[in-house]
């Protein structure tokens, strides 16, 4: 691949915050889920949450293991990234070994739920077997047991073909985007803050986006079975509204969230740890200094811009933000007047936070 000239990274200081929050809602939507369920199966509360988190460490284990097993890959056409790649893989064993652990350590709690019956010595042994090839760094052996972890649980949940498809397809996608989103936060945006060279900034853009594919799978298809499993009930809808049954609609009033952050903040630009980058041309251009307009007149804005300009060297590059309307006319003009090139303009934010960008170069 050839990399455009001239590019440099600014590299993110924190972890971005709306992963986090992400991460949170669906571990949430997961909790409330669990506790619904095992209320129908007759488990006292201390259980809930024992089930809950066995099938949430399974889920981590699926798609962490999912992630290191078919997003992240060699790039042949970027040998420069390949320090970063195999960083990533020594984390991803390192994080693997602390998962396997807890696995480990819950495992025996699945001989004790009766319901199970026989296939409390299977989820066993299963979860035991799952730890040891996390423990060993086998990425794909765990994808398999993880997902055979899954098979078992939907079946002990449903025993009719149809309920065990919905609650497979279910916990399928919720482990593949809760793992996932565990390695995007634990592995690759860590290791991208030390690596802040192109190429290794494309090599972590192409894994997000093999997850954003997994992203639109996952989202609607934890909806639509959750909503499918609802339905079955065949209830009234004022049903809903007492407890348990309010679980199901608070569940995916937390699904909806992550809708909502998934299509308003673009992965590239929320969960990269590259500052601002949504797309690789966002990288041609490091702005030399930035002003700050959105609370300002765009007259009085337009006379801080040219202050600012006469400061700035040659060649240098003012990013200037701006929340008044008519900023797309009089930025440009302001430009022409002057002599200086815009290099980009784009709207980012959500209404009523929405606001102009400019990328302003002086000649």
């Amino acid at each position: 691949m050839a990399l455009p000239s001239g590019l440099v990274v600014e590299v993110r200081q924190e972890v971005p915050f709306l992963p986090k929050v992400a991460f949170t809602l669906i571990s949430l939507a997961s909790l409330l889920g669990a506790i619904f369920t095992g209320l129908h199966l007759g488990l006292a509360p201390v259980w809930l949450v024992v089930r809950w988190l066995l099938l949430w460490l399974c889920a981590l284990a699926l798609g962490f293991a999912a992630w290191r097993s078919f997003y992240l890959r060699k790039e042949p056409d970027l040998p420069e990234a390949s320090g970063f790649l195999e960083e990533e893989g020594r984390v991803w064993a390192h994080l693997a070994r602390k998962l396997a652990w807890p696995l480990a350590l819950t495992a025996p709690l699945s001989l004790f739920f009766a319901y199970l019956g026989g296939l409390k010595g299977p989820l066993f042994l299963g979860t035991l077997l799952l730890a040891a090839a996390l423990w060993a760094g086998w990425p794909r052996a765990a994808f398999a047991s993880a997902l055979g972890l899954f098979l078992l649980w939907a079946w002990a949940d449903t025993l009719t073909p149809e309920g065990f498809l919905l609650r497979a397809l279910h916990f399928l996608a919720f482990g593949l985007w809760l793992g996932g989103a565990l390695f995007n936060l634990g592995v690759n945006v860590p290791v991208g803050m030390r690596h802040p060279q192109v190429p290794a900034v494309v090599a972590g853009a192409r894994q997000l986006e093999r997850f954003r594919w997994v992203v639109r799978f996952s989202l609607p298809t934890v909806l639509l079975t959750g909503l499918g499993m609802a339905l079955a009930y065949r209830l009234p809808l004022p049903v809903f509204l007492a407890f348990p049954f309010a679980l199901i609609p608070l569940k995916l009033f937390l699904l909806l969230g992550l809708v909502v952050i998934f299509i308003t903040c673009p992965l590239y630009r929320q969960c990269s740890p590259v500052k601002g980058v949504c797309r690789l041309e966002d990288l041609r251009v490091r702005p030399l200094r930035r002003l700050d307009n959105r609370r300002t007149p765009c007259a009085l804005g337009l006379i801080r811009a040219t202050e600012a300009m006469a400061e700035l060297p040659s060649g240098a590059v003012l990013e200037l933000l701006s929340k008044d309307v008519y900023a797309p006319y009089e930025v440009p003009a302001w430009a022409g007047k002057y002599g200086y090139r815009i290099l980009k303009h784009e709207q980012r934010g959500v209404f009523p936070f929405r606001y102009h960008r400019f990328l302003v170069e002086k000649p």
